[in-house]
């Protein structure tokens, strides 16, 4: 199975984060708008949540986003 998305993606401070670098990452849609950040975003938390529950031989995940450095959400 192949899963293709097209859009940005972002963090946010976490120090929990199971990466261990405090930060927690979000895949958003292309057209997200920053004052709704948390309603449009998915954690990689929960996408991998969504992964794990695929059953094929082979899942490749293809990704085109960028991390939004320069954007600030209202809450920053």
């Amino acid at each position: 199975m192949i899963i293709f998305f097209a859009g940005h993606g972002a963090t946010e401070k976490d120090v929990m984060s199971p990466d261990g670098d405090g930060l927690e990452k979000y895949l958003l849609p292309y057209d997200a708008d920053p004052k709704t950040f948390t309603r449009q975003a998915m954690p990689m938390a929960e996408v991998s949540r969504i992964f794990s529950r695929i059953q094929s031989d082979r899942l490749i995940f293809i990704a085109d986003s960028c991390l939004q450095r320069g954007e600030r959400r209202p809450d920053d």
